[in-house]
């Protein structure tokens, strides 16, 4: 059973194609908040686009230096005293403003196997799922995603999709999006620094590159693995890779090799 127990999920769930229940403890007992997506390449293709995909992202990746960046006000910001942005919650903020909140609850519904919608009288995002009885249709509250799960479910949905909550969303899209996006990551010098690397880290990129490389992986079945498996098997061919010169240097000169290194985990 999944579980909201610590931030990160199993590894087991991280790389299961199937979708990922999500669960709370109350008095002992486990209550369903709701469900992850498995999200595939080719998902994304045939609903939303990579470039709604990315925004969906980017929208999660909202923190509140960010938020006060993009509204204009980042002096007021930076004007508060430690104390006072301490006290500024992100939940609070995107539930607050509607147009954001609307971003969020879109953004969730994407990733989740339910229907997310803010309902402030319980200051909490509401999971719902269509049932139907008698052929009439009738939307059925699944869980809650309040202030104190907010952070740990978007934590999930980056995880999955191969995104560490630190980490820089590098992607083409819209000029509307990249208003957006630019915003959202100015303060980070990633892609200035770097932006032929961050290219390459795109998924579309590492799809091709790992189907090339890969023995099994081509680029017709890559479209139904999930986005969490492409950059795992990504990251295990790298290694490989390594392992592979590191053998031929060891048959060569001989000196130090690790047989057992091929299977060290690299998911910590």
């Amino acid at each position: 059973m999944g579980g909201l127990n610590k931030l990160k999920l199993e590894y087991f769930d991280l790389l299961s194609p199937e979708p990922t229940p999500l669960y709370r403890m109350i008095n002992s007992k486990p209550e369903k908040i709701g469900t992850l997506k498995p999200i595939t390449p080719r998902m994304i293709a045939k609903t939303i686009g990579f470039t709604d995909y990315n925004w969906n992202l980017s929208v999660l990746l909202l923190n509140v230096p960010n938020y006060f960046e993009l509204i204009g006000k980042k002096d007021e910001y930076t004007a508060l005293s430690d104390e006072q942005k301490q006290s500024l919650d992100i939940f609070d903020i995107i539930t607050t403003d509607i147009g954001i909140r609307e971003m969020i609850e879109k953004s969730l519904s994407f990733f989740m196997c339910e229907t997310v919608k803010y309902i402030d009288k319980y200051k909490s995002f509401i999971t719902l799922e269509e049932v139907e009885f008698e052929g009439d249709t009738f939307e059925c509250v699944v869980g809650a995603i309040n202030n104190d799960l907010y952070s740990q479910i978007v934590s999930s949905i980056l995880q999955l999709n191969g995104i560490h909550p630190k980490d820089e969303l590098t992607c083409k899209v819209s000029k509307k999006a990249q208003m957006l996006l630019d915003k959202i990551n100015k303060a980070k010098e990633q892609i200035a620094k770097n932006n032929n690397s961050s290219q390459d880290m795109e998924l579309a990129n590492i799809m091709s590159k790992l189907s090339a490389k890969h023995n099994s992986i081509n680029i017709l079945n890559i479209w139904d693995m999930t986005i969490y498996q492409i950059y795992d098997q990504f990251n295990e061919q790298n290694h490989q890779n390594i392992i592979n010169i590191k053998e031929m240097n060891y048959s060569y000169a001989g000196g130090d090799f690790d047989a057992t290194e091929w299977y060290k985990r690299l998911n910590k």
